[in-house]
């Protein structure tokens, strides 16, 4: 038979570790989707900077080697910039509207060219985000954007970032959200058996008090200190049945003492009947008197 104390234990733990499951997941989601919208915003920010860069300074993308010499200091000018730029960007790339690679700064990933349908896509003005595998096998983010010269697609700049960060935050927070649940799980498995045994020791303390109520004691009745308001109701309906099994016995005594005594008076009178026609001879008239004396009897009985 099932203990009620382990039963409230082990729903509640259930219970708990269903909402703590759904709640980490709808975290993982959201954590997941706000660092991507992060880097992708970072990616963009940076993009869109070297754009205008490049349309400022559209000769340095002529000369390869004077290219690095002038965008480099264009773009990290500060400390906080230089360091945006090593965590954000790894690899800033430019193409030609026909996909041949123009300039770079440092290749994560190699890619000579791009595919034709991406090509397409960002030669019509779009934004393209897309994901890659470094040699290392660290998730890289692509950005490809245009640069427009004359109301033309002049250059085609990607800019990626390694998720290396991104995978090892969401990592973290699986741990961090694990360990919280298991905390958690605990937690509630302690409190739940706390919580239990407080409420069941009351019915204990119930099913003594009931335990020790004898057929001579039931006018006892029980008498609960609690502040839970149902098993001050408990307690109550229990007295209140022991009230009308009291009446119903007191009523059973009274029945059983009146059907005695009416009871003992006829048999009373049919033993005195009988012994007096026994101590002599009797005629036949005082027989038959004294058994139709008996028969009244007996069907007073009936």
């Amino acid at each position: 038979m099932k203990s009620l104390g382990h039963v409230i234990s082990t729903t509640a733990v259930i219970l708990m570790a269903g909402l703590l499951l759904a709640f980490s997941i709808l975290i993982y989601i959201g954590g997941e989707v706000l660092l991507r919208r992060y880097v992708d915003g970072r990616l963009l920010a940076l993009a869109e900077t070297v754009a205008k860069i490049v349309e400022q300074h559209p000769n340095i993308i002529e000369d390869s080697d004077e290219g690095r010499r002038l965008v480099a200091p264009e773009m990290m000018q500060g400390a906080d910039a230089r360091r945006e730029f090593q965590d954000v960007t790894h690899s800033i790339r430019i193409f030609s509207p026909e996909g041949r690679l123009l300039w770079k700064v440092s290749d994560m990933v190699s890619q000579r060219s791009i595919p034709d349908n991406l090509l397409e896509q960002v030669r019509l003005g779009n934004t393209v985000f897309e994901f890659a595998q470094s040699p290392d096998g660290t998730t890289v983010r692509h950005l490809f954007i245009s640069i427009p010269r004359y109301g033309q697609v002049r250059y085609i700049l990607q800019t990626q970032s390694s998720l290396r960060r991104y995978r090892e935050t969401l990592m973290g927070l699986v741990i961090l959200l694990t360990i919280g649940s298991g905390t958690m799980l605990a937690a509630a498995w302690i409190g739940s058996r706390w919580l239990a045994q407080k409420v069941l020791r009351a019915i204990a303390m119930l099913s003594a008090g009931a335990e020790t109520i004898s057929g001579s004691e039931l006018d006892k009745r029980l008498t609960l200190e609690s502040p839970y308001q149902e098993l001050l109701q408990l307690a109550q309906a229990f007295n209140s049945v022991m009230e009308r099994f009291q009446r119903n016995v007191e009523s059973q005594r009274r029945f059983v003492d009146h059907a005695a005594h009416e009871l003992r008076t006829p048999l009373t009178i049919m033993q005195g009947n009988l012994e007096v026609a026994l101590l002599k001879a009797r005629t036949p008239e005082e027989y038959r008197e004294v058994i139709i004396n008996n028969l009244e009897q007996v069907g007073r009985l009936i």
